[in-house]
């Protein structure tokens, strides 16, 4: 699909967009559609070091090119969300558009998910979204800390001690989610909702996958919160 065609709009003039593409591709019709709309466009090629050459100069928004399958996306797309502070588009290819693997991405970071049957007016006014939503806020989020372990949402980070251990978007929202209430019990349900955004209907196998990731990341020691197991759900004990 060609996506050079595309009238200016006002949410993207002068924007700053990473886009970020195979090193194989020669196609840039992503990139040469956001440029007409009046964004600054820098292109990338994906490698291992593109979080760090985003950090060193962090756009308005990044968008992803996935429209060719050689590399891992969602690899990708969590690590560029922990180093950069800037909301994340994947355009993908239309053959890797179902449920599990949109989610997937959603997971790991990215704000939206477009695929490359969408029309190019669909594909920029879902980066115009992207940016209003990103617009600065007045509310700073406070780091929070159980025990030795802070939870710093305003860098995209967890710390031990003083040091920040990797850590992916989703197991960071879910210690937020029982952080919040510490010592007391946190269903399945409200964890579905408030991590995955999915109903209770949902099997709860990636529950308990994630709270095991969780206890693997947070590890042990005299001043570790423990994520207990009880009936109606799990529970972050503090430590005594």
């Amino acid at each position: 699909m060609t996506l050079r065609h595309s009238t200016q709009s006002p949410e993207l003039t002068d924007a700053v967009v990473a886009v970020a593409r195979s090193r194989r591709s020669p196609d840039t019709a992503v990139a040469d559609a956001l440029a007409a709309a009046g964004a600054d466009v820098r292109l990338f090629r994906v490698s291992r070091t593109i979080a760090d050459q985003l950090t060193t100069d962090p756009p308005d928004v990044v968008v992803i090119d996935h429209s060719n399958d050689d590399f891992n996306v969602t690899r990708l797309c969590a690590s560029v969300h922990d180093a950069v502070p800037a909301p994340i588009l994947v355009y993908t290819a239309a053959n890797n558009s179902s449920d599990e693997e949109m989610v997937e991405l959603l997971d790991c970071g990215a704000n939206a998910v477009v695929t490359s049957e969408v029309s190019p007016a669909r594909l920029l006014a879902q980066v115009g979204a992207i940016l209003r939503l990103a617009e600065p806020r007045e509310r700073r989020i406070e780091p929070l800390s159980i025990g030795d372990v802070t939870l710093d949402e305003e860098n995209h980070r967890l710390m031990i001690g003083e040091s920040v251990v990797p850590c992916s978007p989703l197991l960071r929202r879910l210690f937020a989610v029982l952080a919040e209430s510490p010592d007391r019990a946190v269903s399945q349900s409200t964890l579905l909702s408030r991590v995955w955004g999915l109903d209770a209907s949902t099997r709860t196998h990636r529950v308990r996958f994630a709270i095991g990731s969780l206890r693997k990341v947070l590890g042990s020691g005299p001043q570790r919160p423990r994520i207990e197991t009880v009936p109606m759900g799990y529970r972050l004990a503090t430590p005594k």
